[in-house]
């Protein structure tokens, strides 16, 4: 199932792989996999663990290896890739006296070259099959010309550039499972691994960028044949890094199960099962014979798998979604596909292209709109059979690359017969205008780290993207969106509510507006939290919006002072926010009368939940599990009253933007309640130092300012934070970076010894 090279080839592959670390032989004696440091916190940028060769020590030569947005199933398609460009004067001759790009894994390919010297604008292409048609150039995003990184298409744009800073030698690297695909050039006097103790199994790739990476562990110094293990959607955040804990480096769990057919026939027909991942991509396809009826899938990585079972003349049955972990066995149990029947056509193009693209022919249930079977047109005739329908009424799908989808529905089909359909025309229809499009709005804080951070939609067709978000009960009512191109806001122009146009449920018509400011989309009639999936259909201007699954999970818990305070209780709020993230997921008031306080619509996760009242100390309680449609009561919460009486007349926000000054100069700020003081001040944009002033003097009484000393600016201090009381101006708050000029607004609370700056509208 796995793709394999050969030891010298893997071995001479070792010295070039980005962000990777090696693992040789020793003893066992102080083995890691005794303490796997579970739930370790790591710095941002970090991936770990541990790696299990399911025996003790000396252990082989690994390497791992993260590679963003890397999908294992990709079949390559490219038989070699050269880079061509200014270096060798886009000599087309190398293609037939140098063997080009070595590809490392499926899709995955490397070249190291030597530049004779710096170059602000090197050129060139990666020229696919020795010729220049496919050849992956200008296309799919912008570069960085700088990082030499960025997206490329294999349409034979223009050139690609990027700034080479000194003559030596380069890796190109080029990662074409993805689309656009992704390349990356790097130093060779980068360090491109570390190399750890003999005894170690621990791994960690350090320096990576926000992204979702594919983890390859790849053994290459062993008289054993260790299969290549891929593990997908490892998420590497702004904050933190993630620990995979203890990776199993032979999976040795199975999927197994027995084939049956409805009818019994007297002869078994032989069955494909194609083993797919849940989210899209091929895996594998096992077949079993006529003679037998047991199913076994090997080799497997954690992750969730769909299983399809085809037999000649069946409908396809389709087990979806199983959740496989390498560690165990999963009995799927006993499978029966149900006799079917069959339907045969022509298609054709309108415009009778001279190279036309593939045509794909789906069944789809019209009772349920489930999809049963696909097949492919003959490209020479347009003839085509598509069997394993079920009886009764189906709908059949004709897609094709830029061409209009087209739907023949309700056909009748009969157990054991094939139904004639005749002629399909397929019309030139729509082509995309995005590369990338990101739902972004209410849900996930407009969030523009995404755009790196995340691939975004699923394009499902050519006009046709899906993606899932979670939409939390803090947004619900209604949360405002709106579908991003390309990776900015408005330029190109955006898919957003159309004019004068108003919604009443899921869904709705858009317009693609890029002048002024477009007016957001509204998830009209969403009024329950869970996770939606979203489409977008460019070809048809509408967007649809469902349901997947619910948020039904709970938190509760009651509100009691330590200083003996009884209910009515002053105004309290309670919020969680899930994962580490940024903004509240949900949130709600304490019940004045008892205390008393429920968070509803929650997912599964780890919760951190903040309790924040005008007369107590706020107070925080990390890392509370919830299981999805569970309850998790914290019981009695004590918190802490503040009878807080300020000691100061006068306190005022003094800077190097009020011009500092002897005495202080700056705006004096109003005590809204007991220790609370506010003021607003228009701040150029730029990074500035401040502090709080007492009672008009630096000194004496001492001023409120930073705890820890000044700091450095980009992105510099925090908009929020603690104070303290000291004395002169080395106490003094920053550097804040105002990012825009405007107003803002500071506030001091004496009682939890809190700053916070707010930009106001």
């Amino acid at each position: 199932m796995k793709r394999r090279g050969t030891a010298a080839a893997l071995l001479a592959a070792a010295s070039c792989l980005m962000v990777l670390i090696a693992v040789r032989c020793g003893d066992n004696e102080n083995s890691p996999l005794l303490d796997p440091q579970a739930g370790i916190t790591l710095a941002e940028g970090v991936i770990s663990g541990v790696l299990d060769y399911g025996r003790p020590g000396p252990y082989p030569s690994t390497i791992v290896i993260a590679i963003p947005y890397y999908d294992p199933s990709c079949s390559g398609g490219y038989s070699s890739i050269h880079v061509t460009g200014e270096y060798n004067n886009w000599d087309e001759g190398a293609w037939e006296t140098a063997p080009g790009m070595t590809e490392l894994f499926p899709c995955l390919w490397r070249e190291r070259i030597t530049l004779a010297a710096a170059d602000d604008q090197f050129e060139w292409k990666f020229v696919t099959d020795k010729s220049w048609p496919s050849s992956y150039a200008a296309g799919g995003g912008t570069v960085d010309e700088t990082a030499r990184r960025g997206p490329t298409t294999d349409e034979n744009g223009d050139n690609l550039i990027v700034s080479i800073p000194a003559a030596g030698d380069y890796w190109f690297m080029l990662n074409s499972s993805t689309d656009p695909a992704y390349f990356w050039i790097a130093d060779q006097d980068e360090p491109l691994w570390d190399s750890l103790a003999a005894d170690s199994t621990r791994f960690t790739i350090e320096n990576l960028e926000a992204s979702v990476y594919t983890v390859i562990i790849w053994v290459i110094g062993d008289e054993v044949n260790f299969p290549v293990r891929y593990i997908r959607g490892v998420r590497v955040s702004g904050d933190k890094g993630t620990d995979l804990g203890v990776v199993e480096v032979v999976p040795s769990g199975e999927i197994f199960g027995v084939v049956a057919f409805d009818d019994a026939p007297a002869t078994r027909p032989a069955v494909t099962v194609f083993v797919d991942y849940s989210d899209g991509g091929a895996v594998d396809t096992v077949t079993i014979a006529s003679a037998d009826s047991v199913f076994t899938v090997g080799g497997l990585n954690d992750d969730t798998y769909d299983l399809r079972f085809h037999a000649p003349g069946y409908v396809d049955t389709v087990v979806e979604a199983v959740d496989f972990s390498a560690e165990r066995d999963t009995d799927l149990g006993r499978i029966v596909l149900v006799r079917g029947g069959a339907a045969s056509g022509t298609v054709e193009f309108q415009d009778d292209p001279s190279n036309p693209p593939s045509v794909i022919i789906t069944g789809v249930r019209a009772s349920d709109d489930m999809r049963i079977a696909t097949t492919v047109a003959d490209p020479a005739t347009g003839l085509y059979v598509l069997d394993g329908l079920p009886a009764g009424l189906v709908d059949l799908e004709f897609t094709a690359r830029k061409y209009r989808d087209t739907t023949m529905v309700d056909v009748s089909i009969a157990v054991g017969e094939t139904t004639a359909v005749g002629l399909v025309t397929l019309a030139p229809g729509c082509v995309s205008v995005a590369t990338t499009i990101h739902v972004l709005g209410e849900f996930n804080g407009w969030s523009e780290a995404l755009f790196t951070s995340d691939a975004g939609m699923d394009q499902v067709e050519s006009c046709l993207w899906r993606d899932t978000i979670d939409v939390p009960p803090s947004v619900l009512p209604e949360p405002e969106f709106k579908f991003v191109t390309d990776g900015n806001y408005t330029t190109p122009p955006d898919y957003v509510l159309c004019d004068g146009e108003e919604y009443d449920s899921l869904g709705g018509p858009v317009c693609l507006l890029g002048e002024g400011s477009p007016p957001n989309l509204v998830l009209t009639d969403a009024d329950t939290p869970g996770r939606y999936q979203f489409t977008l259909d460019e070809d048809s201007l509408v967007y649809r919006a469902k349901i997947l699954e619910e948020f039904t999970a709970t938190i509760g818990g009651t509100i009691a002072y330590d200083s003996g305070l009884e209910p009515p209780f002053p105004a309290i709020t309670v919020s969680a926010t899930k994962d580490g993230g940024a903004t509240a997921f949900a949130s709600v008031s304490v019940n004045p009368s008892t205390g008393v306080f429920t968070l509803r619509g929650l997912d599964a996760g780890t919760y951190a939940v903040a309790i924040d009242g005008s007369n107590m100390r706020d107070t925080t309680l990390a890392g509370l599990v919830v299981t999805a449609g569970g309850t998790l009561d914290l019981g009695t919460i004590t918190v802490t009253e503040i009878t807080c009486q300020s000691e100061f007349y006068r306190i005022q926000v003094v800077g190097d933007f009020t011009g500092w000054g002897t005495p202080p100069q700056g705006p004096d700020m109003t005590e809204i309640e007991p220790c609370t003081w506010v003021v607003n001040i228009e701040i150029d944009e730029g990074c500035h130092l401040f502090k709080f002033v007492t009672n008009g003097s630096y000194d004496n009484p001492p001023s409120y300012g930073c705890c820890d000393g000044e700091t450095e600016c980009d992105p510099g201090t925090s908009m929020s934070g603690d104070v303290c009381l000291g004395s002169g101006q080395g106490t003094a708050i920053g550097y804040i970076n105002f990012t825009s000029s405007g107003t803002y607004e500071f506030r001091l609370d004496e009682g939890n010894l809190t700053y916070a700056i707010t930009k106001l509208e």
